[in-house]
């Protein structure tokens, strides 16, 4: 990683950047490519941002996965409890914005921003995402 990105890898949760190893070092026993193990390493950056704990990790997925975007887009307009919500929804978008201000390889802001996503909309080589994806499960 470069400095930059090492200070963004710091100031990831421990929790995130565990498995940010764990997914790390899966990838790294299948590629020495630096930039897909600092996708690896970085993908889930944006969630530094929401400053949430488990609780509220719970509570973000939740509104989520009932796909209330009213709510998170009412939620972003919120300072507070709610807001740090609606940014844990956005992390991958914010992760993404976070890498290209570092200078990251656009590799790895591009996964960021796409690891939830399915392959079609991949703009990494599938090949690549696939080892990233499968890696991060």
């Amino acid at each position: 990683m470069s400095p930059t990105e090492e200070v963004l890898f710091d100031a990831m949760d421990d929790r995130d950047r565990n498995h940010s190893i764990r997914v790390a070092r899966t990838v790294a026993r299948q590629t020495g490519d630096r930039p897909v193990v600092a996708a690896a390493l970085l993908h889930d950056v944006g969630k530094s941002r929401a400053q949430l704990g488990l609780v509220g990790r719970i509570a973000a997925t939740m509104v989520g996965v009932l796909g209330r975007r009213s709510w998170t887009r009412r939620f972003a307009m919120q300072d507070g409890y709610c807001g740090r919500i609606s940014t844990y929804l956005e992390y991958p978008a914010l992760g993404r914005d976070m890498l290209i201000d570092a200078g990251s390889d656009p590799l790895v802001s591009s996964w960021a921003a796409q690891h939830h996503d399915p392959p079609e909309r991949w703009s990494v080589p599938i090949d690549v995402g696939q080892l990233l994806a499968d890696a991060d499960r």
